[in-house]
């Protein structure tokens, strides 16, 4: 004889990822939109504050209320909460999320580049985030700058974190090119970091700050105990 077995299976649903923004101010962020971004969906913050996400639905972005509130559907995977404004940028773990999140105020990021001893114009440089695109995780690019006469560059919006300045090669066929990375650094609130002097390509760098200069390896690479070059808030606190 056969028996038949019926099971209830109950399907748990996911927590939707719901809190309170707060602006820089810290009072609640009314009209902004706030995403939520899953494994390999991709977007990216322009230099005016503006997040724009790519080929994601309606149920990946809301705007907060009157009291800052927002709620969103819950995703499979390691998803991030975003949310941009000209005067601030927040990102948090979805699984993690607190009642409230904060924008914090963008910093600056300034460097120059040279070759051979002599300044690099036009250069196009590349703000990006310490952790490179990855499967696992959704990935918001960022804007970047040219370099001037003096190989100089400035950028503002930089979101706090541990982040990346790169340039493009583009010696790749097909008009294409690769980010080489220049420098990683981490960014505070408000507060500008100075990148200094670095040689375009050379395996020895030499880092000019605030008058010093050293000798770093190679690019991407530990020197001693200082992975990031401080702010010049923290420089002027001592070293």
């Amino acid at each position: 004889s056969s028996t038949n077995l019926e099971h209830n299976v109950v399907l748990a649903a996911g927590k939707s990822p719901a809190g309170i923004l707060l602006g820089i101010d810290g009072k609640p962020a009314e009209g902004v939109t706030v995403y939520l971004l899953g494994p390999m969906e991709q977007g990216y913050l322009s230099k005016e504050g503006i997040i724009n996400a790519y080929q994601v639905g309606d149920e990946s972005r809301c705007v907060t209320d009157a009291e800052g509130k927002f709620k969103l559907a819950s995703k499979i995977g390691e998803a991030e909460i975003f949310a941009a404004t000209k005067d601030g940028f927040v990102r948090a773990l979805a699984k993690d999320l607190p009642q409230n999140i904060q924008l914090k105020p963008y910093g600056k990021v300034r460097g120059r580049l040279v070759k051979n001893g002599k300044p690099v114009a036009e250069a196009e440089v590349d703000l990006g985030w310490e952790r490179d695109f990855s499967r696992d995780h959704p990935h918001i690019g960022m804007h970047g700058t040219l370099t001037d006469e003096d190989g100089r560059f400035e950028m503002g919006t930089v979101p706090a974190g541990r982040l990346k300045v790169t340039r493009r090669d583009k010696s790749g066929p097909g008009g294409g090119w690769s980010n080489i990375e220049i420098k990683r650094f981490e960014s505070l609130p408000s507060a500008t970091v100075d990148l200094g002097a670095w040689s375009w390509g050379a395996s020895i760098d030499h880092l000019a700050t605030d008058g010093d200069t050293r000798e770093v390896a190679a690019l991407g690479t530990r020197v001693g105990n200082d992975d990031y070059p401080r702010t010049a808030a923290a420089r002027t606190l001592g070293r």
